[in-house]
């Protein structure tokens, strides 16, 4: 092929990904090619753990866990395997919700950890009550814009903003662990799991919701200082409320941290107070044990090795 020949359907391609596109924030999906049209943002893996921001053109910590790495195709999509991740940013797969959760289960002695983070996982994938960053952002310009779909924003409240009276999100408030408690009286592995994710989304959606429950109270901008930036914490502004970073692990590890230690301790009561409940088929239930539970110092060096540092700094 000559160089013209194949500048021409490099060209040809990318109109077609204009046409049938999906955007995913920081890069584009062709689903007929089947791959992102720009390579990923979070670079090579010579590159990781840095990657490039997007706004200043220089490289800034982003996954000091490493926990995603590009393969041999520097254009896939969660390592090539949709079915087990997602990534509605275009950056990476749900690394707390599910991939922390499973470790955590795992400590804890867990037989069905898998089950487990799917469970706390789920509240993401549910259409009703996706926030997905996409469904926030989404619901908030309609808001914002007078349009609103009740169901889904009172449903998105619920399993994503948990408020106290005082209006505000507060880490493992009493209304955080409210559905997990309640499947924990019940043994109800599935109001537990779903639970966990809202008491994990205390911390990262603590703050008052910018409007009607919902929003992200807590948000992080970059600030540009021509040759160099910063990532600044701010709050109750709309910046706040559209913010695609209010989970980056990287951003907040101290609070990872915390909820990861809230999580690993709920994992724990789940095992000793419903000991055959894991998930068989045909709605059977299995043994909820695979033996004995980590310590409590092991589980904390986990966390502090794997999510290590402060949060921001508040401006």
């Amino acid at each position: 092929m000559t160089r013209t020949v194949a500048t021409v359907a490099v060209a040809l391609l990318a109109l077609a990904a204009t046409a049938s596109d999906a955007q995913a924030r920081h890069r584009v999906y062709h689903p007929t090619v089947g791959r992102f049209m720009q390579r990923d943002p979070l670079g090579t893996p010579n590159e990781s753990p840095l990657t490039r921001n997007l706004s200043s053109h220089e490289f800034t910590r982003r996954d000091p866990a490493a926990q995603y790495r590009d393969g041999m195709n520097l254009y896939q999509y969660v390592h090539s395997g949709p079915s087990g991740y997602v990534d509605p940013m275009g950056l990476w797969n749900s690394d707390v919700h599910h991939d922390l959760t499973k470790e955590l289960a795992t400590m804890a002695g867990i037989a069905c950890a898998e089950e487990v983070a799917a469970g706390a996982n789920a509240p993401d994938e549910h259409e009703g009550s996706r926030p997905g960053m996409d469904g926030v952002i989404d619901a908030v310009k309609q808001l914002l814009l007078g349009v609103r779909p009740g169901p889904k924003i009172a449903l998105m409240a619920i399993w994503h903003f948990p408020v106290s009276p005082d209006g505000e999100v507060h880490p493992d408030s009493p209304e955080a662990r409210k559905i997990m408690e309640e499947g924990l009286e019940d043994c109800d592995f599935k109001r537990f799991t779903e639970g966990l994710h809202v008491l994990q989304d205390s911390w990262s959606h603590q703050g008052r919701p910018y409007i009607s429950g919902i929003g992200h109270g807590r948000g992080a901008v970059w600030v540009d200082k021509g040759s160099g930036g910063y990532w600044q914490e701010e709050r109750g502004t709309l910046n706040a409320a559209l913010s695609g970073n209010t989970d980056r692990a990287d951003l907040w590890p101290a609070d990872v941290r915390a909820a990861g230690k809230a999580t690993y301790e709920a994992l724990k009561k789940f095992k000793e107070k419903c000991p055959c409940h894991c998930p068989g088929p045909d709605d059977s239930r299995k043994p909820t044990s695979s033996g004995d539970a980590a310590d409590d110092k092991k589980v904390n060096d986990y966390l502090d090795g794997k999510f290590p540092g402060p949060n921001l700094p508040r401006p």
